[in-house]
């Protein structure tokens, strides 16, 4: 007998149900018919490894025991029949698991190993697939040294496609571990932040080929209006009135509680709400205004500070010279002045920073977490001491965190309440000078509390704002008790995106700027946030005449600064850059309690 037959009834008029029942049937009884038919033939052969070459070996093997010398199976199943070795339809294939296990059966002698002859091109796509052994144990993964899905196994290439022990990153683009990036952590790319120069000496000027590989973050208000935090409304009330007094407000006009704060600045509190219902906040606004017992009444204004990162090309170091700083550190350091920098979070740990910062404070809290490196700029402005030497290196640091983000790459804010909890910290904790590099709309509020800062003679210093030339005043710089610093560049033009107005005090270095960022980094800071270069003259001053006063400070720095722009005071110069030499001789000739009147 040449021809095995497995004849399956045809199903061409039954249901679609039937068919599947008369093909699991077939499936599952064919084994034990050809098992029994052949087991004279199978018995002495090894163990089956999978169900499939199982129904292929036994239909092999009766085939032998029946004298056909070149076997052939027909398969009978739904009008169709097909020859093995032979190439099956690849849709019948897929359907039929017994047609794929016969059409890959090989020529065999029984008792020993079933393999086929390996055909041409075997294992490319589009052609039978390569042999492997029918008996004895199948390896199912490809060993030790290959890869790929069995029986398809590459052996490895010499490249490893990842970074050898003591690198970083991903391959082919390897950075090796060191000093400045240590393992664990995350070795920053040139296109986000730049490491320390290896070439450059630890502690030592920077090199031309360090500055120029630094990113520059230009600062710039992307809108004339700041629109404040929807459905929030800040109440202020005196000390005076009864700690219940926030849950009867509440009650009566029907909000939410969010926060709230001691205000030892205005001998008051500070509540925040939040209107759960559809009202608008103007309405909310003027009825609690028209209740006697709260002080102020207003929505929760936002602050913006923003930037962005473009090429820089290789620039030295020029604000400390362009400032007088240099003689004026023969004459003052900053000893004994505490400035608070009420930015993002500083990075204390930066080697420009060591030894600056004394207390820190959050005023956000963990839930909204930001760190940008604006505030480290800042902070080394105003006292580095490695790399970036800021302009009063003794002075101390008080680093608070006001500013967050709601979520990655979303505006850097911060809110009128934030503001309120950092300016009163800052205060307590005993800072001279409070410096702050962002901008907002008027909030009566911030006033306020800032107001009273004054008069307790806190120097108080604040960007003009990268507005534009066009943009409404910024505050709190415009505020008449706060020095507002526009910024000028390198031959005394002023900041392309820097804002105009009467406000204006003075200008300072700001473009180009040379500055510390998070991670032990630097990059080059363009915007009015160079205002830490007046705070730094500020603490210069104070170091020289502690009882000096906001009013003599600002006298000092106005009548003593370097006239840019038309004869006389103007709106993109203000007085004229300012001179830390010529303050600091200036201040000497006054009495000690002269400025402070």
């Amino acid at each position: 007998m040449r021809n095995i037959f497995l004849f399956v009834p045809k199903t061409g008029r039954r249901t679609r149900l039937a068919r599947r029942v008369w093909r699991t049937a077939v499936l599952h009884l064919l084994p034990l018919l050809l098992t029994a038919v052949s087991s004279a033939s199978a018995r002495d052969q090894p163990r089956a490894f999978g169900l499939g070459e199982s129904y292929a070996r036994t239909a092999r093997f009766s085939a032998e025991a029946s004298g056909a010398s070149a076997a052939r199976v027909k398969l009978a199943h739904v009008g169709w029949s097909k020859r093995v070795p032979g190439r099956a339809s690849p849709r019948k294939a897929q359907r039929e698991p017994l047609a794929k296990s016969l059409k890959r059966m090989p020529g065999a002698v029984p008792g020993k190993a079933l393999a086929r002859p390996a055909a041409p091109n075997c294992g490319v796509r589009g052609k039978p697939s390569c042999p492997r052994p029918l008996s004895g144990p199948t390896p199912q993964h490809c060993p030790p040294g290959t890869t790929g899905r069995w029986p398809m196994c590459r052996a490895i290439a010499e490249n490893p496609e990842k970074c050898p022990p003591g690198s970083m990153g991903r391959w082919p683009k390897c950075r090796t571990i060191g000093q400045d990036c240590p393992r664990g952590g995350r070795c920053p790319g040139p296109e986000r932040s730049v490491t320390l120069n290896p070439e450059r000496p630890a502690g030592g000027p920077p090199t031309p080929a360090y500055l120029a590989s630094l990113p520059r973050h230009g600062e710039r208000n992307l809108g004339a209006e700041i629109t404040p935090l929807p459905r929030q409304v800040l109440v202020l009330i005196a000390s005076s009135q009864p700690s219940t007094l926030e849950d009867e407000l509440a009650r009566a006009h029907r909000l939410q509680r969010l926060e709230g704060q001691i205000l030892t600045l205005i001998d008051g509190r500070m509540q925040v709400y939040r209107i759960p219902d559809r009202r608008s906040v103007e309405t909310v606004v003027s009825a609690l205004s028209r209740d006697p017992r709260v002080r102020l009444a207003q929505n929760n204004r936002r602050y913006l500070r923003q930037g962005e990162t473009r090429e820089t090309p290789t620039v030295l170091q020029y604000a400390l010279a362009k400032i007088a700083a240099p003689a004026a550190h023969e004459m003052a350091l900053g000893r004994g002045v505490v400035v608070a920098v009420i930015d993002s979070e500083v990075d204390a740990a930066h080697p420009d920073l060591k030894g600056v910062v004394g207390l820190s404070y959050d005023a956000v809290g963990p839930a909204k977490h930001v760190s940008d490196g604006h505030g480290t700029a800042v902070a080394g402005i105003v006292s580095g001491r490695g790399t970036v030497r800021g302009v009063a290196p003794q002075s101390r640091v008080l680093a608070v965190r006001a500013f967050y983000a709601t979520g990655t790459g979303k505006q850097v804010e911060t809110s009128s309440s934030v503001l309120l909890r950092a300016i009163e910290w800052s205060v307590t904790n005993g800072a001279n000078i409070l410096n702050m590099s962002f901008v907002g709309s008027r909030d009566p509020a911030v006033h306020l509390v800032l107001r009273a800062a004054h008069e307790r003679g806190v120097v108080l210093i604040a960007a003009a704002g990268n507005g534009g030339s066009k943009a409404p005043p910024a505050y709190p710089a415009a505020y008449p008790e706060v020095v507002a610093v526009t910024a000028v560049d390198q031959t005394d033009r002023r900041y392309v995106h820097a804002n105009r107005g009467s406000y204006i005090a003075v200008s300072a270095p700001g473009v180009d700027i040379l500055a510390p960022t998070n991670g032990g980094s630097h990059a080059f800071l363009s915007g009015t946030s160079a205002a830490a270069h007046v705070s730094g003259v500020v603490a210069l001053l104070l170091e020289r005449n502690p009882r000096l006063g906001p009013r003599g400070v600002l006298k000092s720095l106005t009548e003593q600064a370097v006239d840019l722009g038309p004869p006389g005071r103007d709106e993109d110069f203000g007085a004229g850059r300012v001179d830390a030499f010529a303050s600091l001789r200036a201040i000497d000739a006054f009495s000690p309690r002269s400025g402070s009147q």
